[in-house]
């Protein structure tokens, strides 16, 4: 593995792609448990990023703000 100890979050554009690809419902269908959102500043470490991703170190990871999966869903549109 090429980034031990490291997490991915989507760019916003990776967030559309994901939403729209249907994956996001699939990965719903096969979490158990509940589901929380996390939504975090992008931070000056990164270790690899893309147009769709970033992967940072877990502890770089700063929540600016976290909600439910639901009430994530209700307000897509102020995440994209």
């Amino acid at each position: 593995m090429k980034y031990k100890r490291a997490i991915s979050f989507w760019t916003n554009r990776g967030l559309k792609k994901y939403l729209r690809s249907g994956l996001m419902i699939w990965h719903v269908s096969v979490v158990k448990g509940k589901i929380e959102v996390i939504i975090i500043e992008e931070p000056n470490k990164i270790l690899y990023k893309d147009n769709y991703q970033i992967i940072i170190k877990l502890k770089e990871a700063k929540a600016k703000e976290k909600a439910k999966l639901k009430d994530f869903q209700k307000n897509i549109s102020n995440y994209i």
